[in-house]
């Protein structure tokens, strides 16, 4: 999204032309030299970190607004700082005619912002505010500006926008987590319109007559949860690109989008009472459809001429009966994911340049050995049935292997030559007593549930193992010590109410101070860290899927912070009673006391314990 924005905005400053009515905005020539280096961004980078050229660059467009502001610029301008917004709108010898935009991010003060200057604000073309403890005032600015073309704003309290709003103009809307019901009464001209984004807009009930809005592109109502239909004007969208529906989980059904012949994205993910698909789709252009957890959908999705489509995710489509024929003529298919699709028992006839293919938790039980040619199967999921070994060239191409609640005392031995597999999951194998050296390709050992589990016959030589046993509260003190010193680059969880009494530094806080003994200090230590989680609040509906744990390592001697590999953790799916065990590195260390502090960056949960095992170098 941050590449998209800024390839844009890196595009229009480019592009544009010096001119009368926006020389205030973009026609900054000087200054293009110092915005182009903010703007850029290395697209084969795994991770992006903009935040401080971003910061820099709204910084430097305040710095712009204040000082063509406190020189008397004629320039039409932004409004981009609080202070200079109230100073604005209460001054009235200000020519209102110079300011067509407003950007309000948040708010440090109480704004004191007076009807009357409000009142002079009528040539507004941009307005953007994303502060959730805006001015109630501030909404006049809907009634006295007629020709508003971009209209961010997040947080809206209304329920409805003035019946004096003129949308005529507008080009982009975006009203994230409003309380709006509606937008307006009646038809109205959108023929401007490119984006309009109302996600997280759980009170919205009903969308406009969407009939003039011939060039809308991207639609996006996601988390939009009160919505229950959509108009069937969206067929003279005919221009729409993007249609994201996601968590919308009353909506029950969807009128025909046939239109739509540039539709590149449909997203209808986790919309529960969904019953039926539209009655056509016009799939020319479509590269992605996404039903995740449509489970009252019975009735495969209607594309034809799917050449271009890439993703088809069905997960959980739990009533599904058969897959699209389609489907076969979708020739750059790269995923499928018919994960959770119980009810199909058929190997999907598909395009043999398929790249990721899912079958967990179907009725499937049949590999073709054409599988085989299929080059760029890169992974391949399925779920365990006995019969399995049967088919020797599958097991060659697995990579993920699942068992869910089968009846089982010991993994069988052929899992172990599955030479491609890189995870094995097991889940709610309720009789399963002990796990056998399995193969060192392994990433991923996941034994969820098992509640007979308490041996693990097996060594793990892999530095990028992941060791997960959540609630197998069976395990026995032998595999206990054997995931808490298994050296790797991964991490492991494993369920106990305290930390392992083989750390040497422990605390019953988020944070611990250790001393070192070592003359003279290496330049660089490796630990095992071990935590323990408590959550704050059991009442609270926060989404527990996630949370991220950041280290923290101070030199105390000096007052410095050391650096720490890695600097966080991601924990997925947090548990109570459970101990998170990971290693870290502190790097360029010149002082014999240290200060580790862990703290969790989602809030509804806090480290309980900690404690630190020293990984002491073996000499070569």
């Amino acid at each position: 999204m941050i590449e998209k924005i800024a390839t844009n905005v890196s595009n229009m400053l480019n592009s544009c032309t010096p001119s009368r009515d926006f020389d205030g905005l973009v026609g900054m020539r000087a200054h293009m030299d110092r915005m182009e280096h903010l703007l850029r961004l290395d697209v084969d980078e795994k991770f992006l970190d903009v935040r401080q050229s971003l910061h820099v660059l709204v910084q430097f467009g305040r710095e712009t607004s204040r000082k063509q502001f406190v020189h008397g610029f004629a320039k039409p301008q932004f409004l981009v700082d609080a202070r200079d917004i109230c100073e604005v709108l209460n001054d009235d010898t200000i020519d209102s005619r110079r300011f067509i935009g407003i950007n309000l991010d948040y708010i440090e003060e109480e704004l004191n912002i007076s009807e009357k200057a409000l009142e002079r604000m009528h040539d507004f073309q941009f307005v953007r505010i994303n502060a959730f403890a805006h001015p109630e005032r501030l909404h006049s600015l809907l009634h006295h500006s007629q020709k508003i073309r971009l209209l961010h704003w997040s947080y809206l309290k209304d329920i409805c926008l003035p019946c004096t709003f003129n949308p005529e103009f507008l080009v982009e809307l975006g009203m994230y987590a409003s309380k709006l019901h509606k937008l307006w009464e009646g038809t109205k001209q959108l023929q401007n319109l490119r984006w309009m984004d109302l996600c997280y807009s759980r009170d919205l009930t009903e969308l406009p007559d969407l009939s003039t809005a011939t060039n809308l592109e991207d639609l996006i109502l996601r988390n939009s949860s009160s919505l229950v239909r959509i108009p069937c004007s969206i067929e003279n969208a005919t221009n729409l690109q993007i249609l994201d529906l996601s968590d919308c989980s009353n909506l029950v059904e969807l009128p025909s989008i046939g239109n739509a012949t540039k539709l590149e994205e449909l997203n209808l993910n986790n919309c529960s009472s969904l019953v039926k698909l539209p009655s056509s789709i016009n799939a020319t252009n479509l590269q992605k459809l996404f039903l995740r957890n449509c489970s009252r959908v019975v009735e495969p999705p209607a594309i034809e001429n799917a050449t271009n489509l890439q993703v088809l995710d069905l997960h959980n489509c739990s009533s599904l009966l058969e897959l699209p024929p389609s489907i076969v003529s979708a020739t750059n298919l790269k995923k499928l994911d018919i994960s959770g699709c119980s009810q199909l028992k058929c190997f999907p006839e598909i395009s043999t340049n398929i790249e990721i293919l899912n079958l967990i938790e179907t009725a499937i039980k049949e590999v073709p050995l054409s599988i085989m040619s299929w080059s760029r199967l890169s992974y391949f999921e399925m779920s365990y049935f006995e019969s399995l070994n049967e088919f020797p060239h599958a097991l060659d191409i697995i990579t993920d292997l699942v068992l869910i609640r089968e009846d089982i005392q010991e993994i069988p031995p052929w899992v172990k030559g599955m030479s491609r597999s890189g995870v094995l999951r097991l889940y709610d194998c309720k009789n399963l007593v002990s796990l056998p050296q399995l193969s060192d390709n392994l990433e991923y050992i996941v034994a969820d549930n098992c509640q007979s589990l308490e041996r693990l016959g097996c060594s793990f030589n892999n530095r990028e193992i992941h060791l997960i046993f959540p609630n197998c509260f069976n395990l026995n003190q032998e595999a206990r010590d054997l995931i808490m010193h298994t050296s790797t680059d991964g991490y492991a969880i494993f369920s106990g109410t305290q930390v392992p009494a083989c750390s040497n530094h422990r605390a019953t806080s988020d944070s611990l101070k250790i001393k070192l003994n070592e003359s003279p200090l290496p330049t660089s230590l490796r630990f095992k860290a071990c935590i323990m989680l408590v959550k704050v609040n059991e009442e609270t509906s926060n989404d527990d899927s996630l949370t991220v744990v950041a280290i923290d390592i101070v030199d105390k001697q000096n007052d410095l912070e050391v650096l720490c590999t890695p600097s966080s953790r991601c924990i997925n799916a947090p548990l109570t009673e459970h101990i998170y065990t990971f290693e870290v590195k502190a790097e360029e260390v010149t002082s014999t006391e240290l200060v580790f502090e862990f703290t969790t960056l989602i809030s509804n949960w806090k480290i309980a314990e900690c404690g630190l095992l020293q990984i002491l170098e073996v000499p070569s």
